[in-house]
């Protein structure tokens, strides 16, 4: 029987040894899967509809934490494929303006879903070590229609209130301070998309004082 040379064969063998481990993948799935899918383009602001749950939508990885301290103030600034935000299209100013609805203030998810997220999921994707003391937070808030989809849950260090939470508080004003509904929903996307680029430049973006 003819031999089949040794470098021919280690290749086999790789080539074999991954079909096994992709076969095991697709039989066991995964929870981030999506962490192997690379891409170099933010995706903005994404479309969830709240369910009162934590969706699982996915990570669109490599997921990587950038975190700032400036005068002692931790910053966290989450990948923007990873956690582009998200927000519910169907909450419009009427749930917003001048308060969140009491039906959507309700529409949170369960602590067991949410510690999940915070201890599990998050550390997984981004590589980290969760803590407590750590906040899991809505990278949309929800006074501006953020949901409880995984890409819009982000871990954020320090104290609680923190630097964003201002931002939010202040962000959500501007939206309700016009009378027209038109504007008012007009404002509400724009500080969506300006919170989800940049928290920290927001305000600034929106011409907002």
């Amino acid at each position: 029987m003819k031999r089949i040379p040794r470098g021919a064969l280690i290749i086999l063998l790789a080539m074999a040894a991954i079909l096994v481990v992709a076969s095991l993948a697709a039989a066991c799935g995964t929870t981030h899967t999506a962490i192997n899918r690379i891409t170099d383009t933010p995706l903005g602001p994404q479309q969830t509809h709240e369910t009162g749950h934590v969706t699982v939508d996915g990570f669109h990885g490599p997921c990587a934490m950038r975190l700032t301290i400036p005068g002692n103030h931790p910053l966290a600034d989450p990948s923007p494929t990873c956690t582009p935000g998200a927000y519910d299209p169907a909450i419009g100013p009427a749930d917003l303006c001048p308060h969140m609805s009491a039906q959507w203030a309700a529409a949170r998810a369960p602590t067991s879903e949410t510690n999940r997220v915070k201890f599990t999921t998050i550390p997984q994707a981004y590589h980290l070590q969760a803590y407590s003391d750590e906040e899991l937070d809505h990278w949309i808030p929800r006074e501006l229609g953020g949901t409880n989809s995984e890409l819009n849950l982000v871990l954020f260090p320090g104290r609680i209130p923190d630097a964003k939470d201002k931002v939010e508080n202040a962000l959500h004003r501007w939206v309700c301070a016009v009378i027209s509904t038109t504007e008012q929903a007009t404002r509400l996307r724009a500080a969506q998309v300006a919170i989800a680029t940049n928290w920290t430049t927001a305000e600034a973006t929106l011409g907002v004082s």
